[in-house]
């Protein structure tokens, strides 16, 4: 009796984790890891899985696309840093913004527009989570002093974070080495 019992259980477990493994393939097909990569001064030749005779070997990149999608046929309103990620991350060309030329600079006001639509957001919409790795460069709301001096030591306002990303790790200015950690 005990080991018809010891059996069922085996049984009944070996179908619990078959159907869980199920579930979470099906759950991977669903919501596929989605990891946009954007290099400043990043050729397409650079990448060794696109160009065999690249004088760089990018292992890691090669190894994510070759096992995932690469999209390679992209075009930026922009040969700039700021007007770029702002396109990219809410689907508008930059001037459409107040930005009508150049970048931002470490101190300026945010430029994505409060309640604007961003790729986070919409992930999120979607049950992803997000996060957002590296060089911002899209402007941040910082606390001032009464005669308008930064203070560094404040918090800071309008993040990615309040652009729905999740997670953010990186440089609020390439020409300022301040990480931040949210």
């Amino acid at each position: 009796m005990k080991k018809s019992v010891a059996i069922l259980l085996s049984f009944h477990l070996l179908i619990c984790c078959k159907q869980q493994k199920n579930d979470i393939v099906q759950e991977i097909n669903e919501h596929p890891n989605i990891i946009y990569i954007l290099a400043d001064d990043l050729g397409y030749g650079n990448v060794s899985s696109f160009n065999p005779n690249s004088k760089i070997k990018t292992l890691f990149i090669d190894l994510l696309a070759n096992q995932g999608m690469s999209f390679t046929d992209a075009h930026s309103g922009s040969s700039l840093c700021t007007p770029t990620r702002y396109g990219i991350l809410t689907g508008r060309y930059a001037w459409r913004s107040r930005l009508k030329k150049g970048v931002l600079w470490s101190y300026d006001k945010p430029l994505i527009e409060k309640n604007r639509l961003t790729v986070a957001s919409l992930l999120k919409k979607n049950e992803y989570n997000t996060a957002c790795i590296g060089k911002w460069l899209l402007g941040l709301d910082w606390a001032q002093d009464s005669v308008g001096g930064i203070q560094l030591m404040s918090p800071i306002k309008n993040t990615p974070i309040a652009n729905e990303f999740d997670k953010f790790l990186g440089l609020v200015h390439p020409l300022i080495y301040l990480l931040i950690f949210i």
